[in-house]
């Protein structure tokens, strides 16, 4: 006779319930953080960017994602929505789920602030070898770093000199000498641009003075060093005329790695094309340089920008009628003028009020108009901020401003340097203007809408001015990948004098 077969045992309460309960349990990772600086009553939106869930958040404090992250897989967080006149970064953002993540950081701030968590409550001034030095021009390098370069006084005459700086506005020891370099060519020389390559390498281009002065172009390895791959001893002088004084502003980098450099040489217009070696490119102009005369003289190309057809926008300032006028160019890629250009001209003098004007930056637009800023002179004599657009001819623009012209009353005299694009349409806009005594320059920022009015929700009514306790000015203006904003110049207050930086929320 067969036996019955033996049945499973029922599993004892306890322990059916603890399966059940690990069958039921959620599975993945909690993704979150804490958010600092929020605005009352203003919203913030988060995304997670690769599984597209969002969160809004509403106060300050701990925050979690709705959703958890399977186990071990990448997560970004960004900010898909800024609140109300603030701007907020990410900070460990990134990573990979392999246990619950609870430490990301957003930080915010009222847009056009200072954001204090940079060098001194949200500005450094750094003498350079305990001289007055000033920077001309700003980079962010890829790991955050900032370098500038601009020029030291003192000694007998100026030198060309560089500085790095950690992201939090610390001068970095670990470039050049105790985070500096000086260069001494046994007569004045200046910097004013500079280029950095995606291996690191920078290039400084400036001017370099004699019985006359020369373009001057120096490679630095990413160390500080003289790169000696880079013309004679990583060092590059050019000149265009015997006796001519040249003088360079503005240094563009080409798709190629090619370098176009534009400035001044004697009364004209000037531009040199660079072969990546630091030898002149003889394809351009001739032998790799061009000369533009315009007006009744000037003193020539301040900024440069390369269009997406190859053609460069060239901006500074001419002579024409007694008056200086703001200059604008444009040059096909060999870089002969671009006669669809100007009435056929390939460029135009723009006068605002019979004054002396002057062009420094340059912008392109996405819908293809040329933004001009620098400083005119009203007819009493006073120099403002100003702006003008140009339709894609060169023609001027008569839906922005007045005629085209948009000049920043608002802040009583100074002048306009560098400019900026921000991804969401927005123009930055950087310069000086009189502190609130009106006895000093102070630094000036400023932010426009797409349509061209200032930005309310920017600073005081659109504009931003720090002061200093002495006269400080910007001259350079550069976008960290996270939005903020970080500037460059020269101040000489609160017991110290040289490079001066700030960074401001966006």
């Amino acid at each position: 006779m067969k036996k019955p077969p033996t049945l499973p045992r029922p599993l004892p309460a306890l322990t059916l319930f603890l399966v059940l309960l690990a069958a039921c349990a959620p599975r993945g990772h909690l993704l979150g953080g804490a958010v600092s600086g929020l605005g009352p009553g203003k919203n913030l939106v988060l995304t997670e960017d690769v599984s597209g869930q969002t969160l809004t958040v509403r106060t300050d404090g701990a925050f979690t994602f709705p959703r958890r992250l399977p186990a071990g897989a990448a997560y970004r967080v960004v900010v898909a929505a800024h609140p109300e006149a603030q701007g907020c970064v990410v900070e460990n953002g990134r990573g990979t789920a392999s246990a619950d993540v609870a430490d990301v950081r957003v930080r915010c701030g009222d847009s056009g602030s200072l954001d204090t968590s940079f060098g001194s409550s949200g500005s450094t001034v750094t003498p350079l070898v305990s001289l007055q030095a000033q920077a001309k021009a700003l980079a962010v390098l890829a790991d955050g770093r900032l370098l500038a370069a601009g020029e030291k006084a003192g000694g007998g005459y100026p030198n060309l000199a560089l500085a790095r700086f950690d992201a939090d506005g610390a001068l970095d020891t670990s470039f050049g000498s105790a985070g500096r370099v000086v260069e001494d060519l046994g007569s004045t020389s200046r910097a004013n641009a500079l280029v950095v390559g995606d291996d690191g390498t920078v290039v400084v281009g400036g001017s370099v003075y004699g019985s006359d002065s020369d373009f001057l172009l120096i490679r630095y390895t990413a160390g500080g060093q003289r790169d000696s791959g880079f013309g004679s001893g990583g060092l590059v002088r050019t000149g265009f005329a015997s006796g001519s004084h040249d003088y360079l502003r503005a240094l563009l980098p080409l798709p190629d790695g090619r370098l176009l450099a534009g400035g001044r040489s004697g009364d004209d217009f000037a531009l040199a094309r660079y072969k990546t070696n630091g030898g002149l490119d003889s394809g351009f102009g001739t032998g790799g340089r061009v000369r533009t005369p315009m007006g009744s003289g000037g003193v020539g190309v301040y900024a440069m920008a390369l269009q997406a057809d190859g053609k460069v926008v060239a901006v500074g300032k001419q002579y024409s009628g007694g008056n200086a006028q703001f200059a604008v160019a444009r040059y096909l890629p060999g870089g002969q003028l671009d006669t669809g250009f100007g009435g056929g001209s390939g460029y135009v003098l723009l006068d605002y009020a019979g004054k002396n004007d002057a062009a420094h930056a340059v912008a392109l637009l996405p819908d293809g108009k040329i933004m001009v800023a620098g400083q005119v002179t009203d007819s009493s004599s006073h120099g403002f901020p100003a702006l003008v657009r140009l339709n894609a001819n060169g023609s001027l623009d008569a839906s922005f401003g007045s005629g085209g012209w948009q000049v920043l009353s608002s802040a009583p005299t100074g002048a306009l340097y560098a400019l900026a694009l921000q991804p969401d349409g927005k123009l930055l806009l950087a310069g000086n203007a009189p502190d609130t005594s009106l006895s000093y320059a102070a630094f000036l920022l400023a932010r426009l809408l797409p349509g061209g009015g200032l930005d309310p929700g920017f600073g005081d009514g659109g504009l931003s001015i720090t002061e200093f306790g002495g006269d400080a000015w910007i001259r350079a203006l550069a976008l960290q990948p996270d939005g903020r904003i970080v500037v460059a110049g020269y101040a000489n207050g609160a017991g110290s004098e040289g490079f001066a930086l700030a960074r401001y929320w966006p």
